[in-house]
């Protein structure tokens, strides 16, 4: 086994040495009950921390001794159960609460907040005897919306981020990178989805590591209750599959074969992934990895068991149905893969370079041209498959949907085909509430993709944004992640998460880890708005039906930006000012 995945981090991430253990600011709120305000807006008021700095480390280390810290553990454990509403929707933050809040803030003298004491206290992760304890914030890479579908994970932010990992003893044995999928989805039901796939490993004690590279755990966690997924390689080559259901008085494991069997960390810790993989093409060749071990690991998503999600890149080629030689040329595309637990497994490739290739076209056997999207689909190891193939010309797209099976080849007519994955859905102008939009100032930098054409295309990117008001005043200037949708129904669906402002007039009006939901269904002319930003009085949340005569406002407490504020994020942009008007 080796001791890093190549490309352990987004090129992105690493370019700006975003793992070093560093002081970052943690940020965490506790709500405190909702108003509304009649616009379809409700305010979920906050305990601020803002400007209490403090690091994973220093905080690790200030729990050794003192009263405060079991306050603060108390406390931390009290606001992660209990933050958001109940099933019976009554709300957790009650003045119960902010006394206990109160209490524990004057024990801890301003020393830390008690989330942050708490988060040091509490490990993000148990595996077996093992705690993983985060040493930096995460650092967000990419972001899907809540619209997203499957096998996009809905309302997450994948980044990557360092863990230590004690044994039962609190000894550090391991340092790790890991590329990390969290959700607030649940975030409404005081529910967290966590996952992460072990990329390097920084420190080792010398004893075998509890987590070596390649390495996935997933752990989901509701008021106690929940479960938690492993699948780590050993020396014998055969991966060790751990399911367990977690309840309050202990976890229950789960031995069934149908779910030890899935193995989500399968070709992980050798970068073979896409080898593994043949996209058949129905037209006499296939496409698979150019080299064996190369793909650089992006971006970890899915709910293993049930099935799991790795994007990354790699460099590809063209072959001929029944060889391994490839055609002249190769190219490089954005790599998505994914298996289920009842053994179907998808992979949707974006291209993105040709890399000097002089054989491209849409011919069978020529190189796909830049912006071509493939997604295959196989079920069960069998010989047959449906491949989806849109590839653009000077004339438009060259779309195929198509049914292969060892006895013939069925093409579905391309009026049944609707999805153009090589055309994200426009997100040059983005109407708001009231009157007020976003207008894009860059192009949309496109990061990866997902989702199942022709079912539908997601497209993850960077772009940058003005913020006018009503009167078309530019009011800020910001960058952001962006993901957008195309359904075969025609509906389309964008998320924006704002990761920083470049210029304002005044105090933001979209402060980093705001996020904006928007759907739209084109046949019958309506959609849904949600905003969600954060303030110093807690997250306002904004979430409407669009309608043809106007909107409706509709009660969700459901909170996107909760958390997002403690976070650090990636973005290719240089700072741009705020445009003239």
């Amino acid at each position: 086994m080796r001791d890093s995945i190549k490309g352990t981090a987004p090129s992105a991430a690493a370019e700006i040495g975003i793992l070093e253990s560093t002081t970052a600011e943690a940020t965490e709120s506790a709500r405190d009950g909702t108003v509304t305000n009649g616009q379809g807006s409700t305010v979920l008021a906050a305990a601020s921390t803002t400007g209490l700095n403090t690091t994973f480390a220093s905080a690790a280390k200030s729990v050794a001794s003192g009263d405060s810290t079991g306050v603060a553990n108390v406390v931390g454990r009290a606001v992660s159960v209990l933050a958001g509403n109940t099933w019976n929707g009554t709300t957790g933050d009650s003045p119960a609460m902010w006394t206990l809040l109160a209490a524990a803030r004057r024990e801890l003298s301003g020393a830390a907040t008690p989330t942050a004491n708490a988060e040091a206290v509490a490990p993000t992760l148990v595996v077996g005897d093992y705690d993983l304890f985060a040493t930096t914030p995460l650092h967000v890479v990419s972001f899907y919306g809540t619209p997203a579908r499957w096998p996009a994970p809905p309302g997450t932010v994948q980044g990557v981020q360092n863990f230590d990992i004690k044994d039962s003893n609190g000894v550090t044995v391991q340092s790790v990178t890991a590329v990390v999928d969290n959700t607030n989805d649940d975030a409404k039901n005081g529910g967290r989805y966590n996952e992460i796939l072990v990329t390097d490993v920084t420190y080792s004690s010398g004893e075998t590591d509890p987590l070596p590279v390649g390495s996935i755990v997933a752990d989901y966690n509701l008021y106690g209750f929940g479960y938690t997924y492993s699948a780590i390689p050993t020396e014998s080559g055969k991966d060790k599959v751990s399911f367990a259901i977690v309840t309050p008085l202990g976890n229950i494991p789960i031995r069934h074969t149908l779910i030890t069997t899935f193995d989500a960390a399968e070709y992980l810790d050798d970068n073979s992934l896409t080898s593994h993989v043949q996209v058949g093409l129905a037209n006499g060749y296939y496409i698979s990895a150019a080299r064996v071990g190369t793909e650089d690991i992006t971006a970890v998503g899915g709910i293993p068991p049930l099935f799991n999600c790795i994007q990354g890149q790699d460099v590809f080629a063209v072959y001929q149905d029944g060889t391994d030689t490839p055609v002249p040329g190769n190219f490089t595309a954005y790599v998505t893969t994914t298996k289920d637990l009842v053994g179907g497994y998808t992979e949707l490739i974006m291209v993105t370079d040709t890399n000097g290739s002089t054989n491209v076209g849409t011919d069978p056997g020529q190189i796909p041209p830049v912006g071509s999207v493939f997604n295959v689909y196989h079920a069960w190891n069998l010989k047959s498959y449906i491949i989806y193939a849109a590839m653009p010309t000077d004339t438009g797209t060259d779309v195929y949907l198509r049914l292969a099976t060892p006895w013939l080849t069925i093409t579905i007519p391309r009026i049944f085909v609707s999805v153009d994955a090589t055309m994200p859905y426009s997100t040059a102008v983005v109407p708001l509430n009231n009157g007020n939009l976003l207008e894009a100032t860059s192009d949309l930098r496109i990061s990866g993709g997902n989702g199942l054409p022709p079912r539908e295309m997601i497209t993850q990117g960077y772009q940058q944004f003005v913020y006018k008001n009503a009167d078309g005043i530019p009011i800020e200037a910001f960058d952001s992640d962006v993901t957008t949708q195309t359904l075969a129904s025609g509906d389309s669906r964008v998320s924006i998460l704002v990761t920083k402002v470049n210029s304002s007039d005044g105090d933001a009006v979209l402060p980093v880890g705001s996020v904006i939901n928007i759907t739209y269904s084109k046949i019958l002319g309506i959609g849904t708005y949600y905003s969600s930003v954060p303030t110093a009085l807690g997250t306002v949340v904004t979430y409407q039906y669009v309608m043809p005569w106007g909107r409706i406002p509709r009660y969700t407490s459901y909170n996107a930006s909760d958390g997002l504020t403690g976070y650090t994020y990636y973005t290719p942009f240089s700072e741009e000012l705020l445009p003239e008007e």
